[in-house]
């Protein structure tokens, strides 16, 4: 009752304060890793690759390498 079927579901909202790392991730080694390419489809390039490495919350290691797509990069994607 008093549902509408255009309304969107409730989101459950973290409180302002918040951040992932309050959730507990201090205490997990993880890697964050980017991957840029030449555009969206599956057929484009990577281009670049970097990860970076994560400890109690700190960056303690990154890799950064630049990949030769063997084809131009558009400019959209350049800029």
């Amino acid at each position: 009752l008093g549902h509408h079927a255009d309304a969107s579901p409730p989101t459950a909202r973290l409180p302002e304060q918040t951040s992932l790392f309050d959730l507990g991730l201090r205490s997990v080694d993880f890697a964050v890793v980017d991957v840029e390419t030449t555009g969206t489809r599956a057929a484009d390039r990577v281009t670049e690759i970097a990860i970076a490495r994560v400890r109690g919350g700190e960056i303690v290691d990154v890799y950064e390498q630049l990949v030769n797509p063997q084809r131009p990069i558009p400019a959209h994607i350049s800029a």
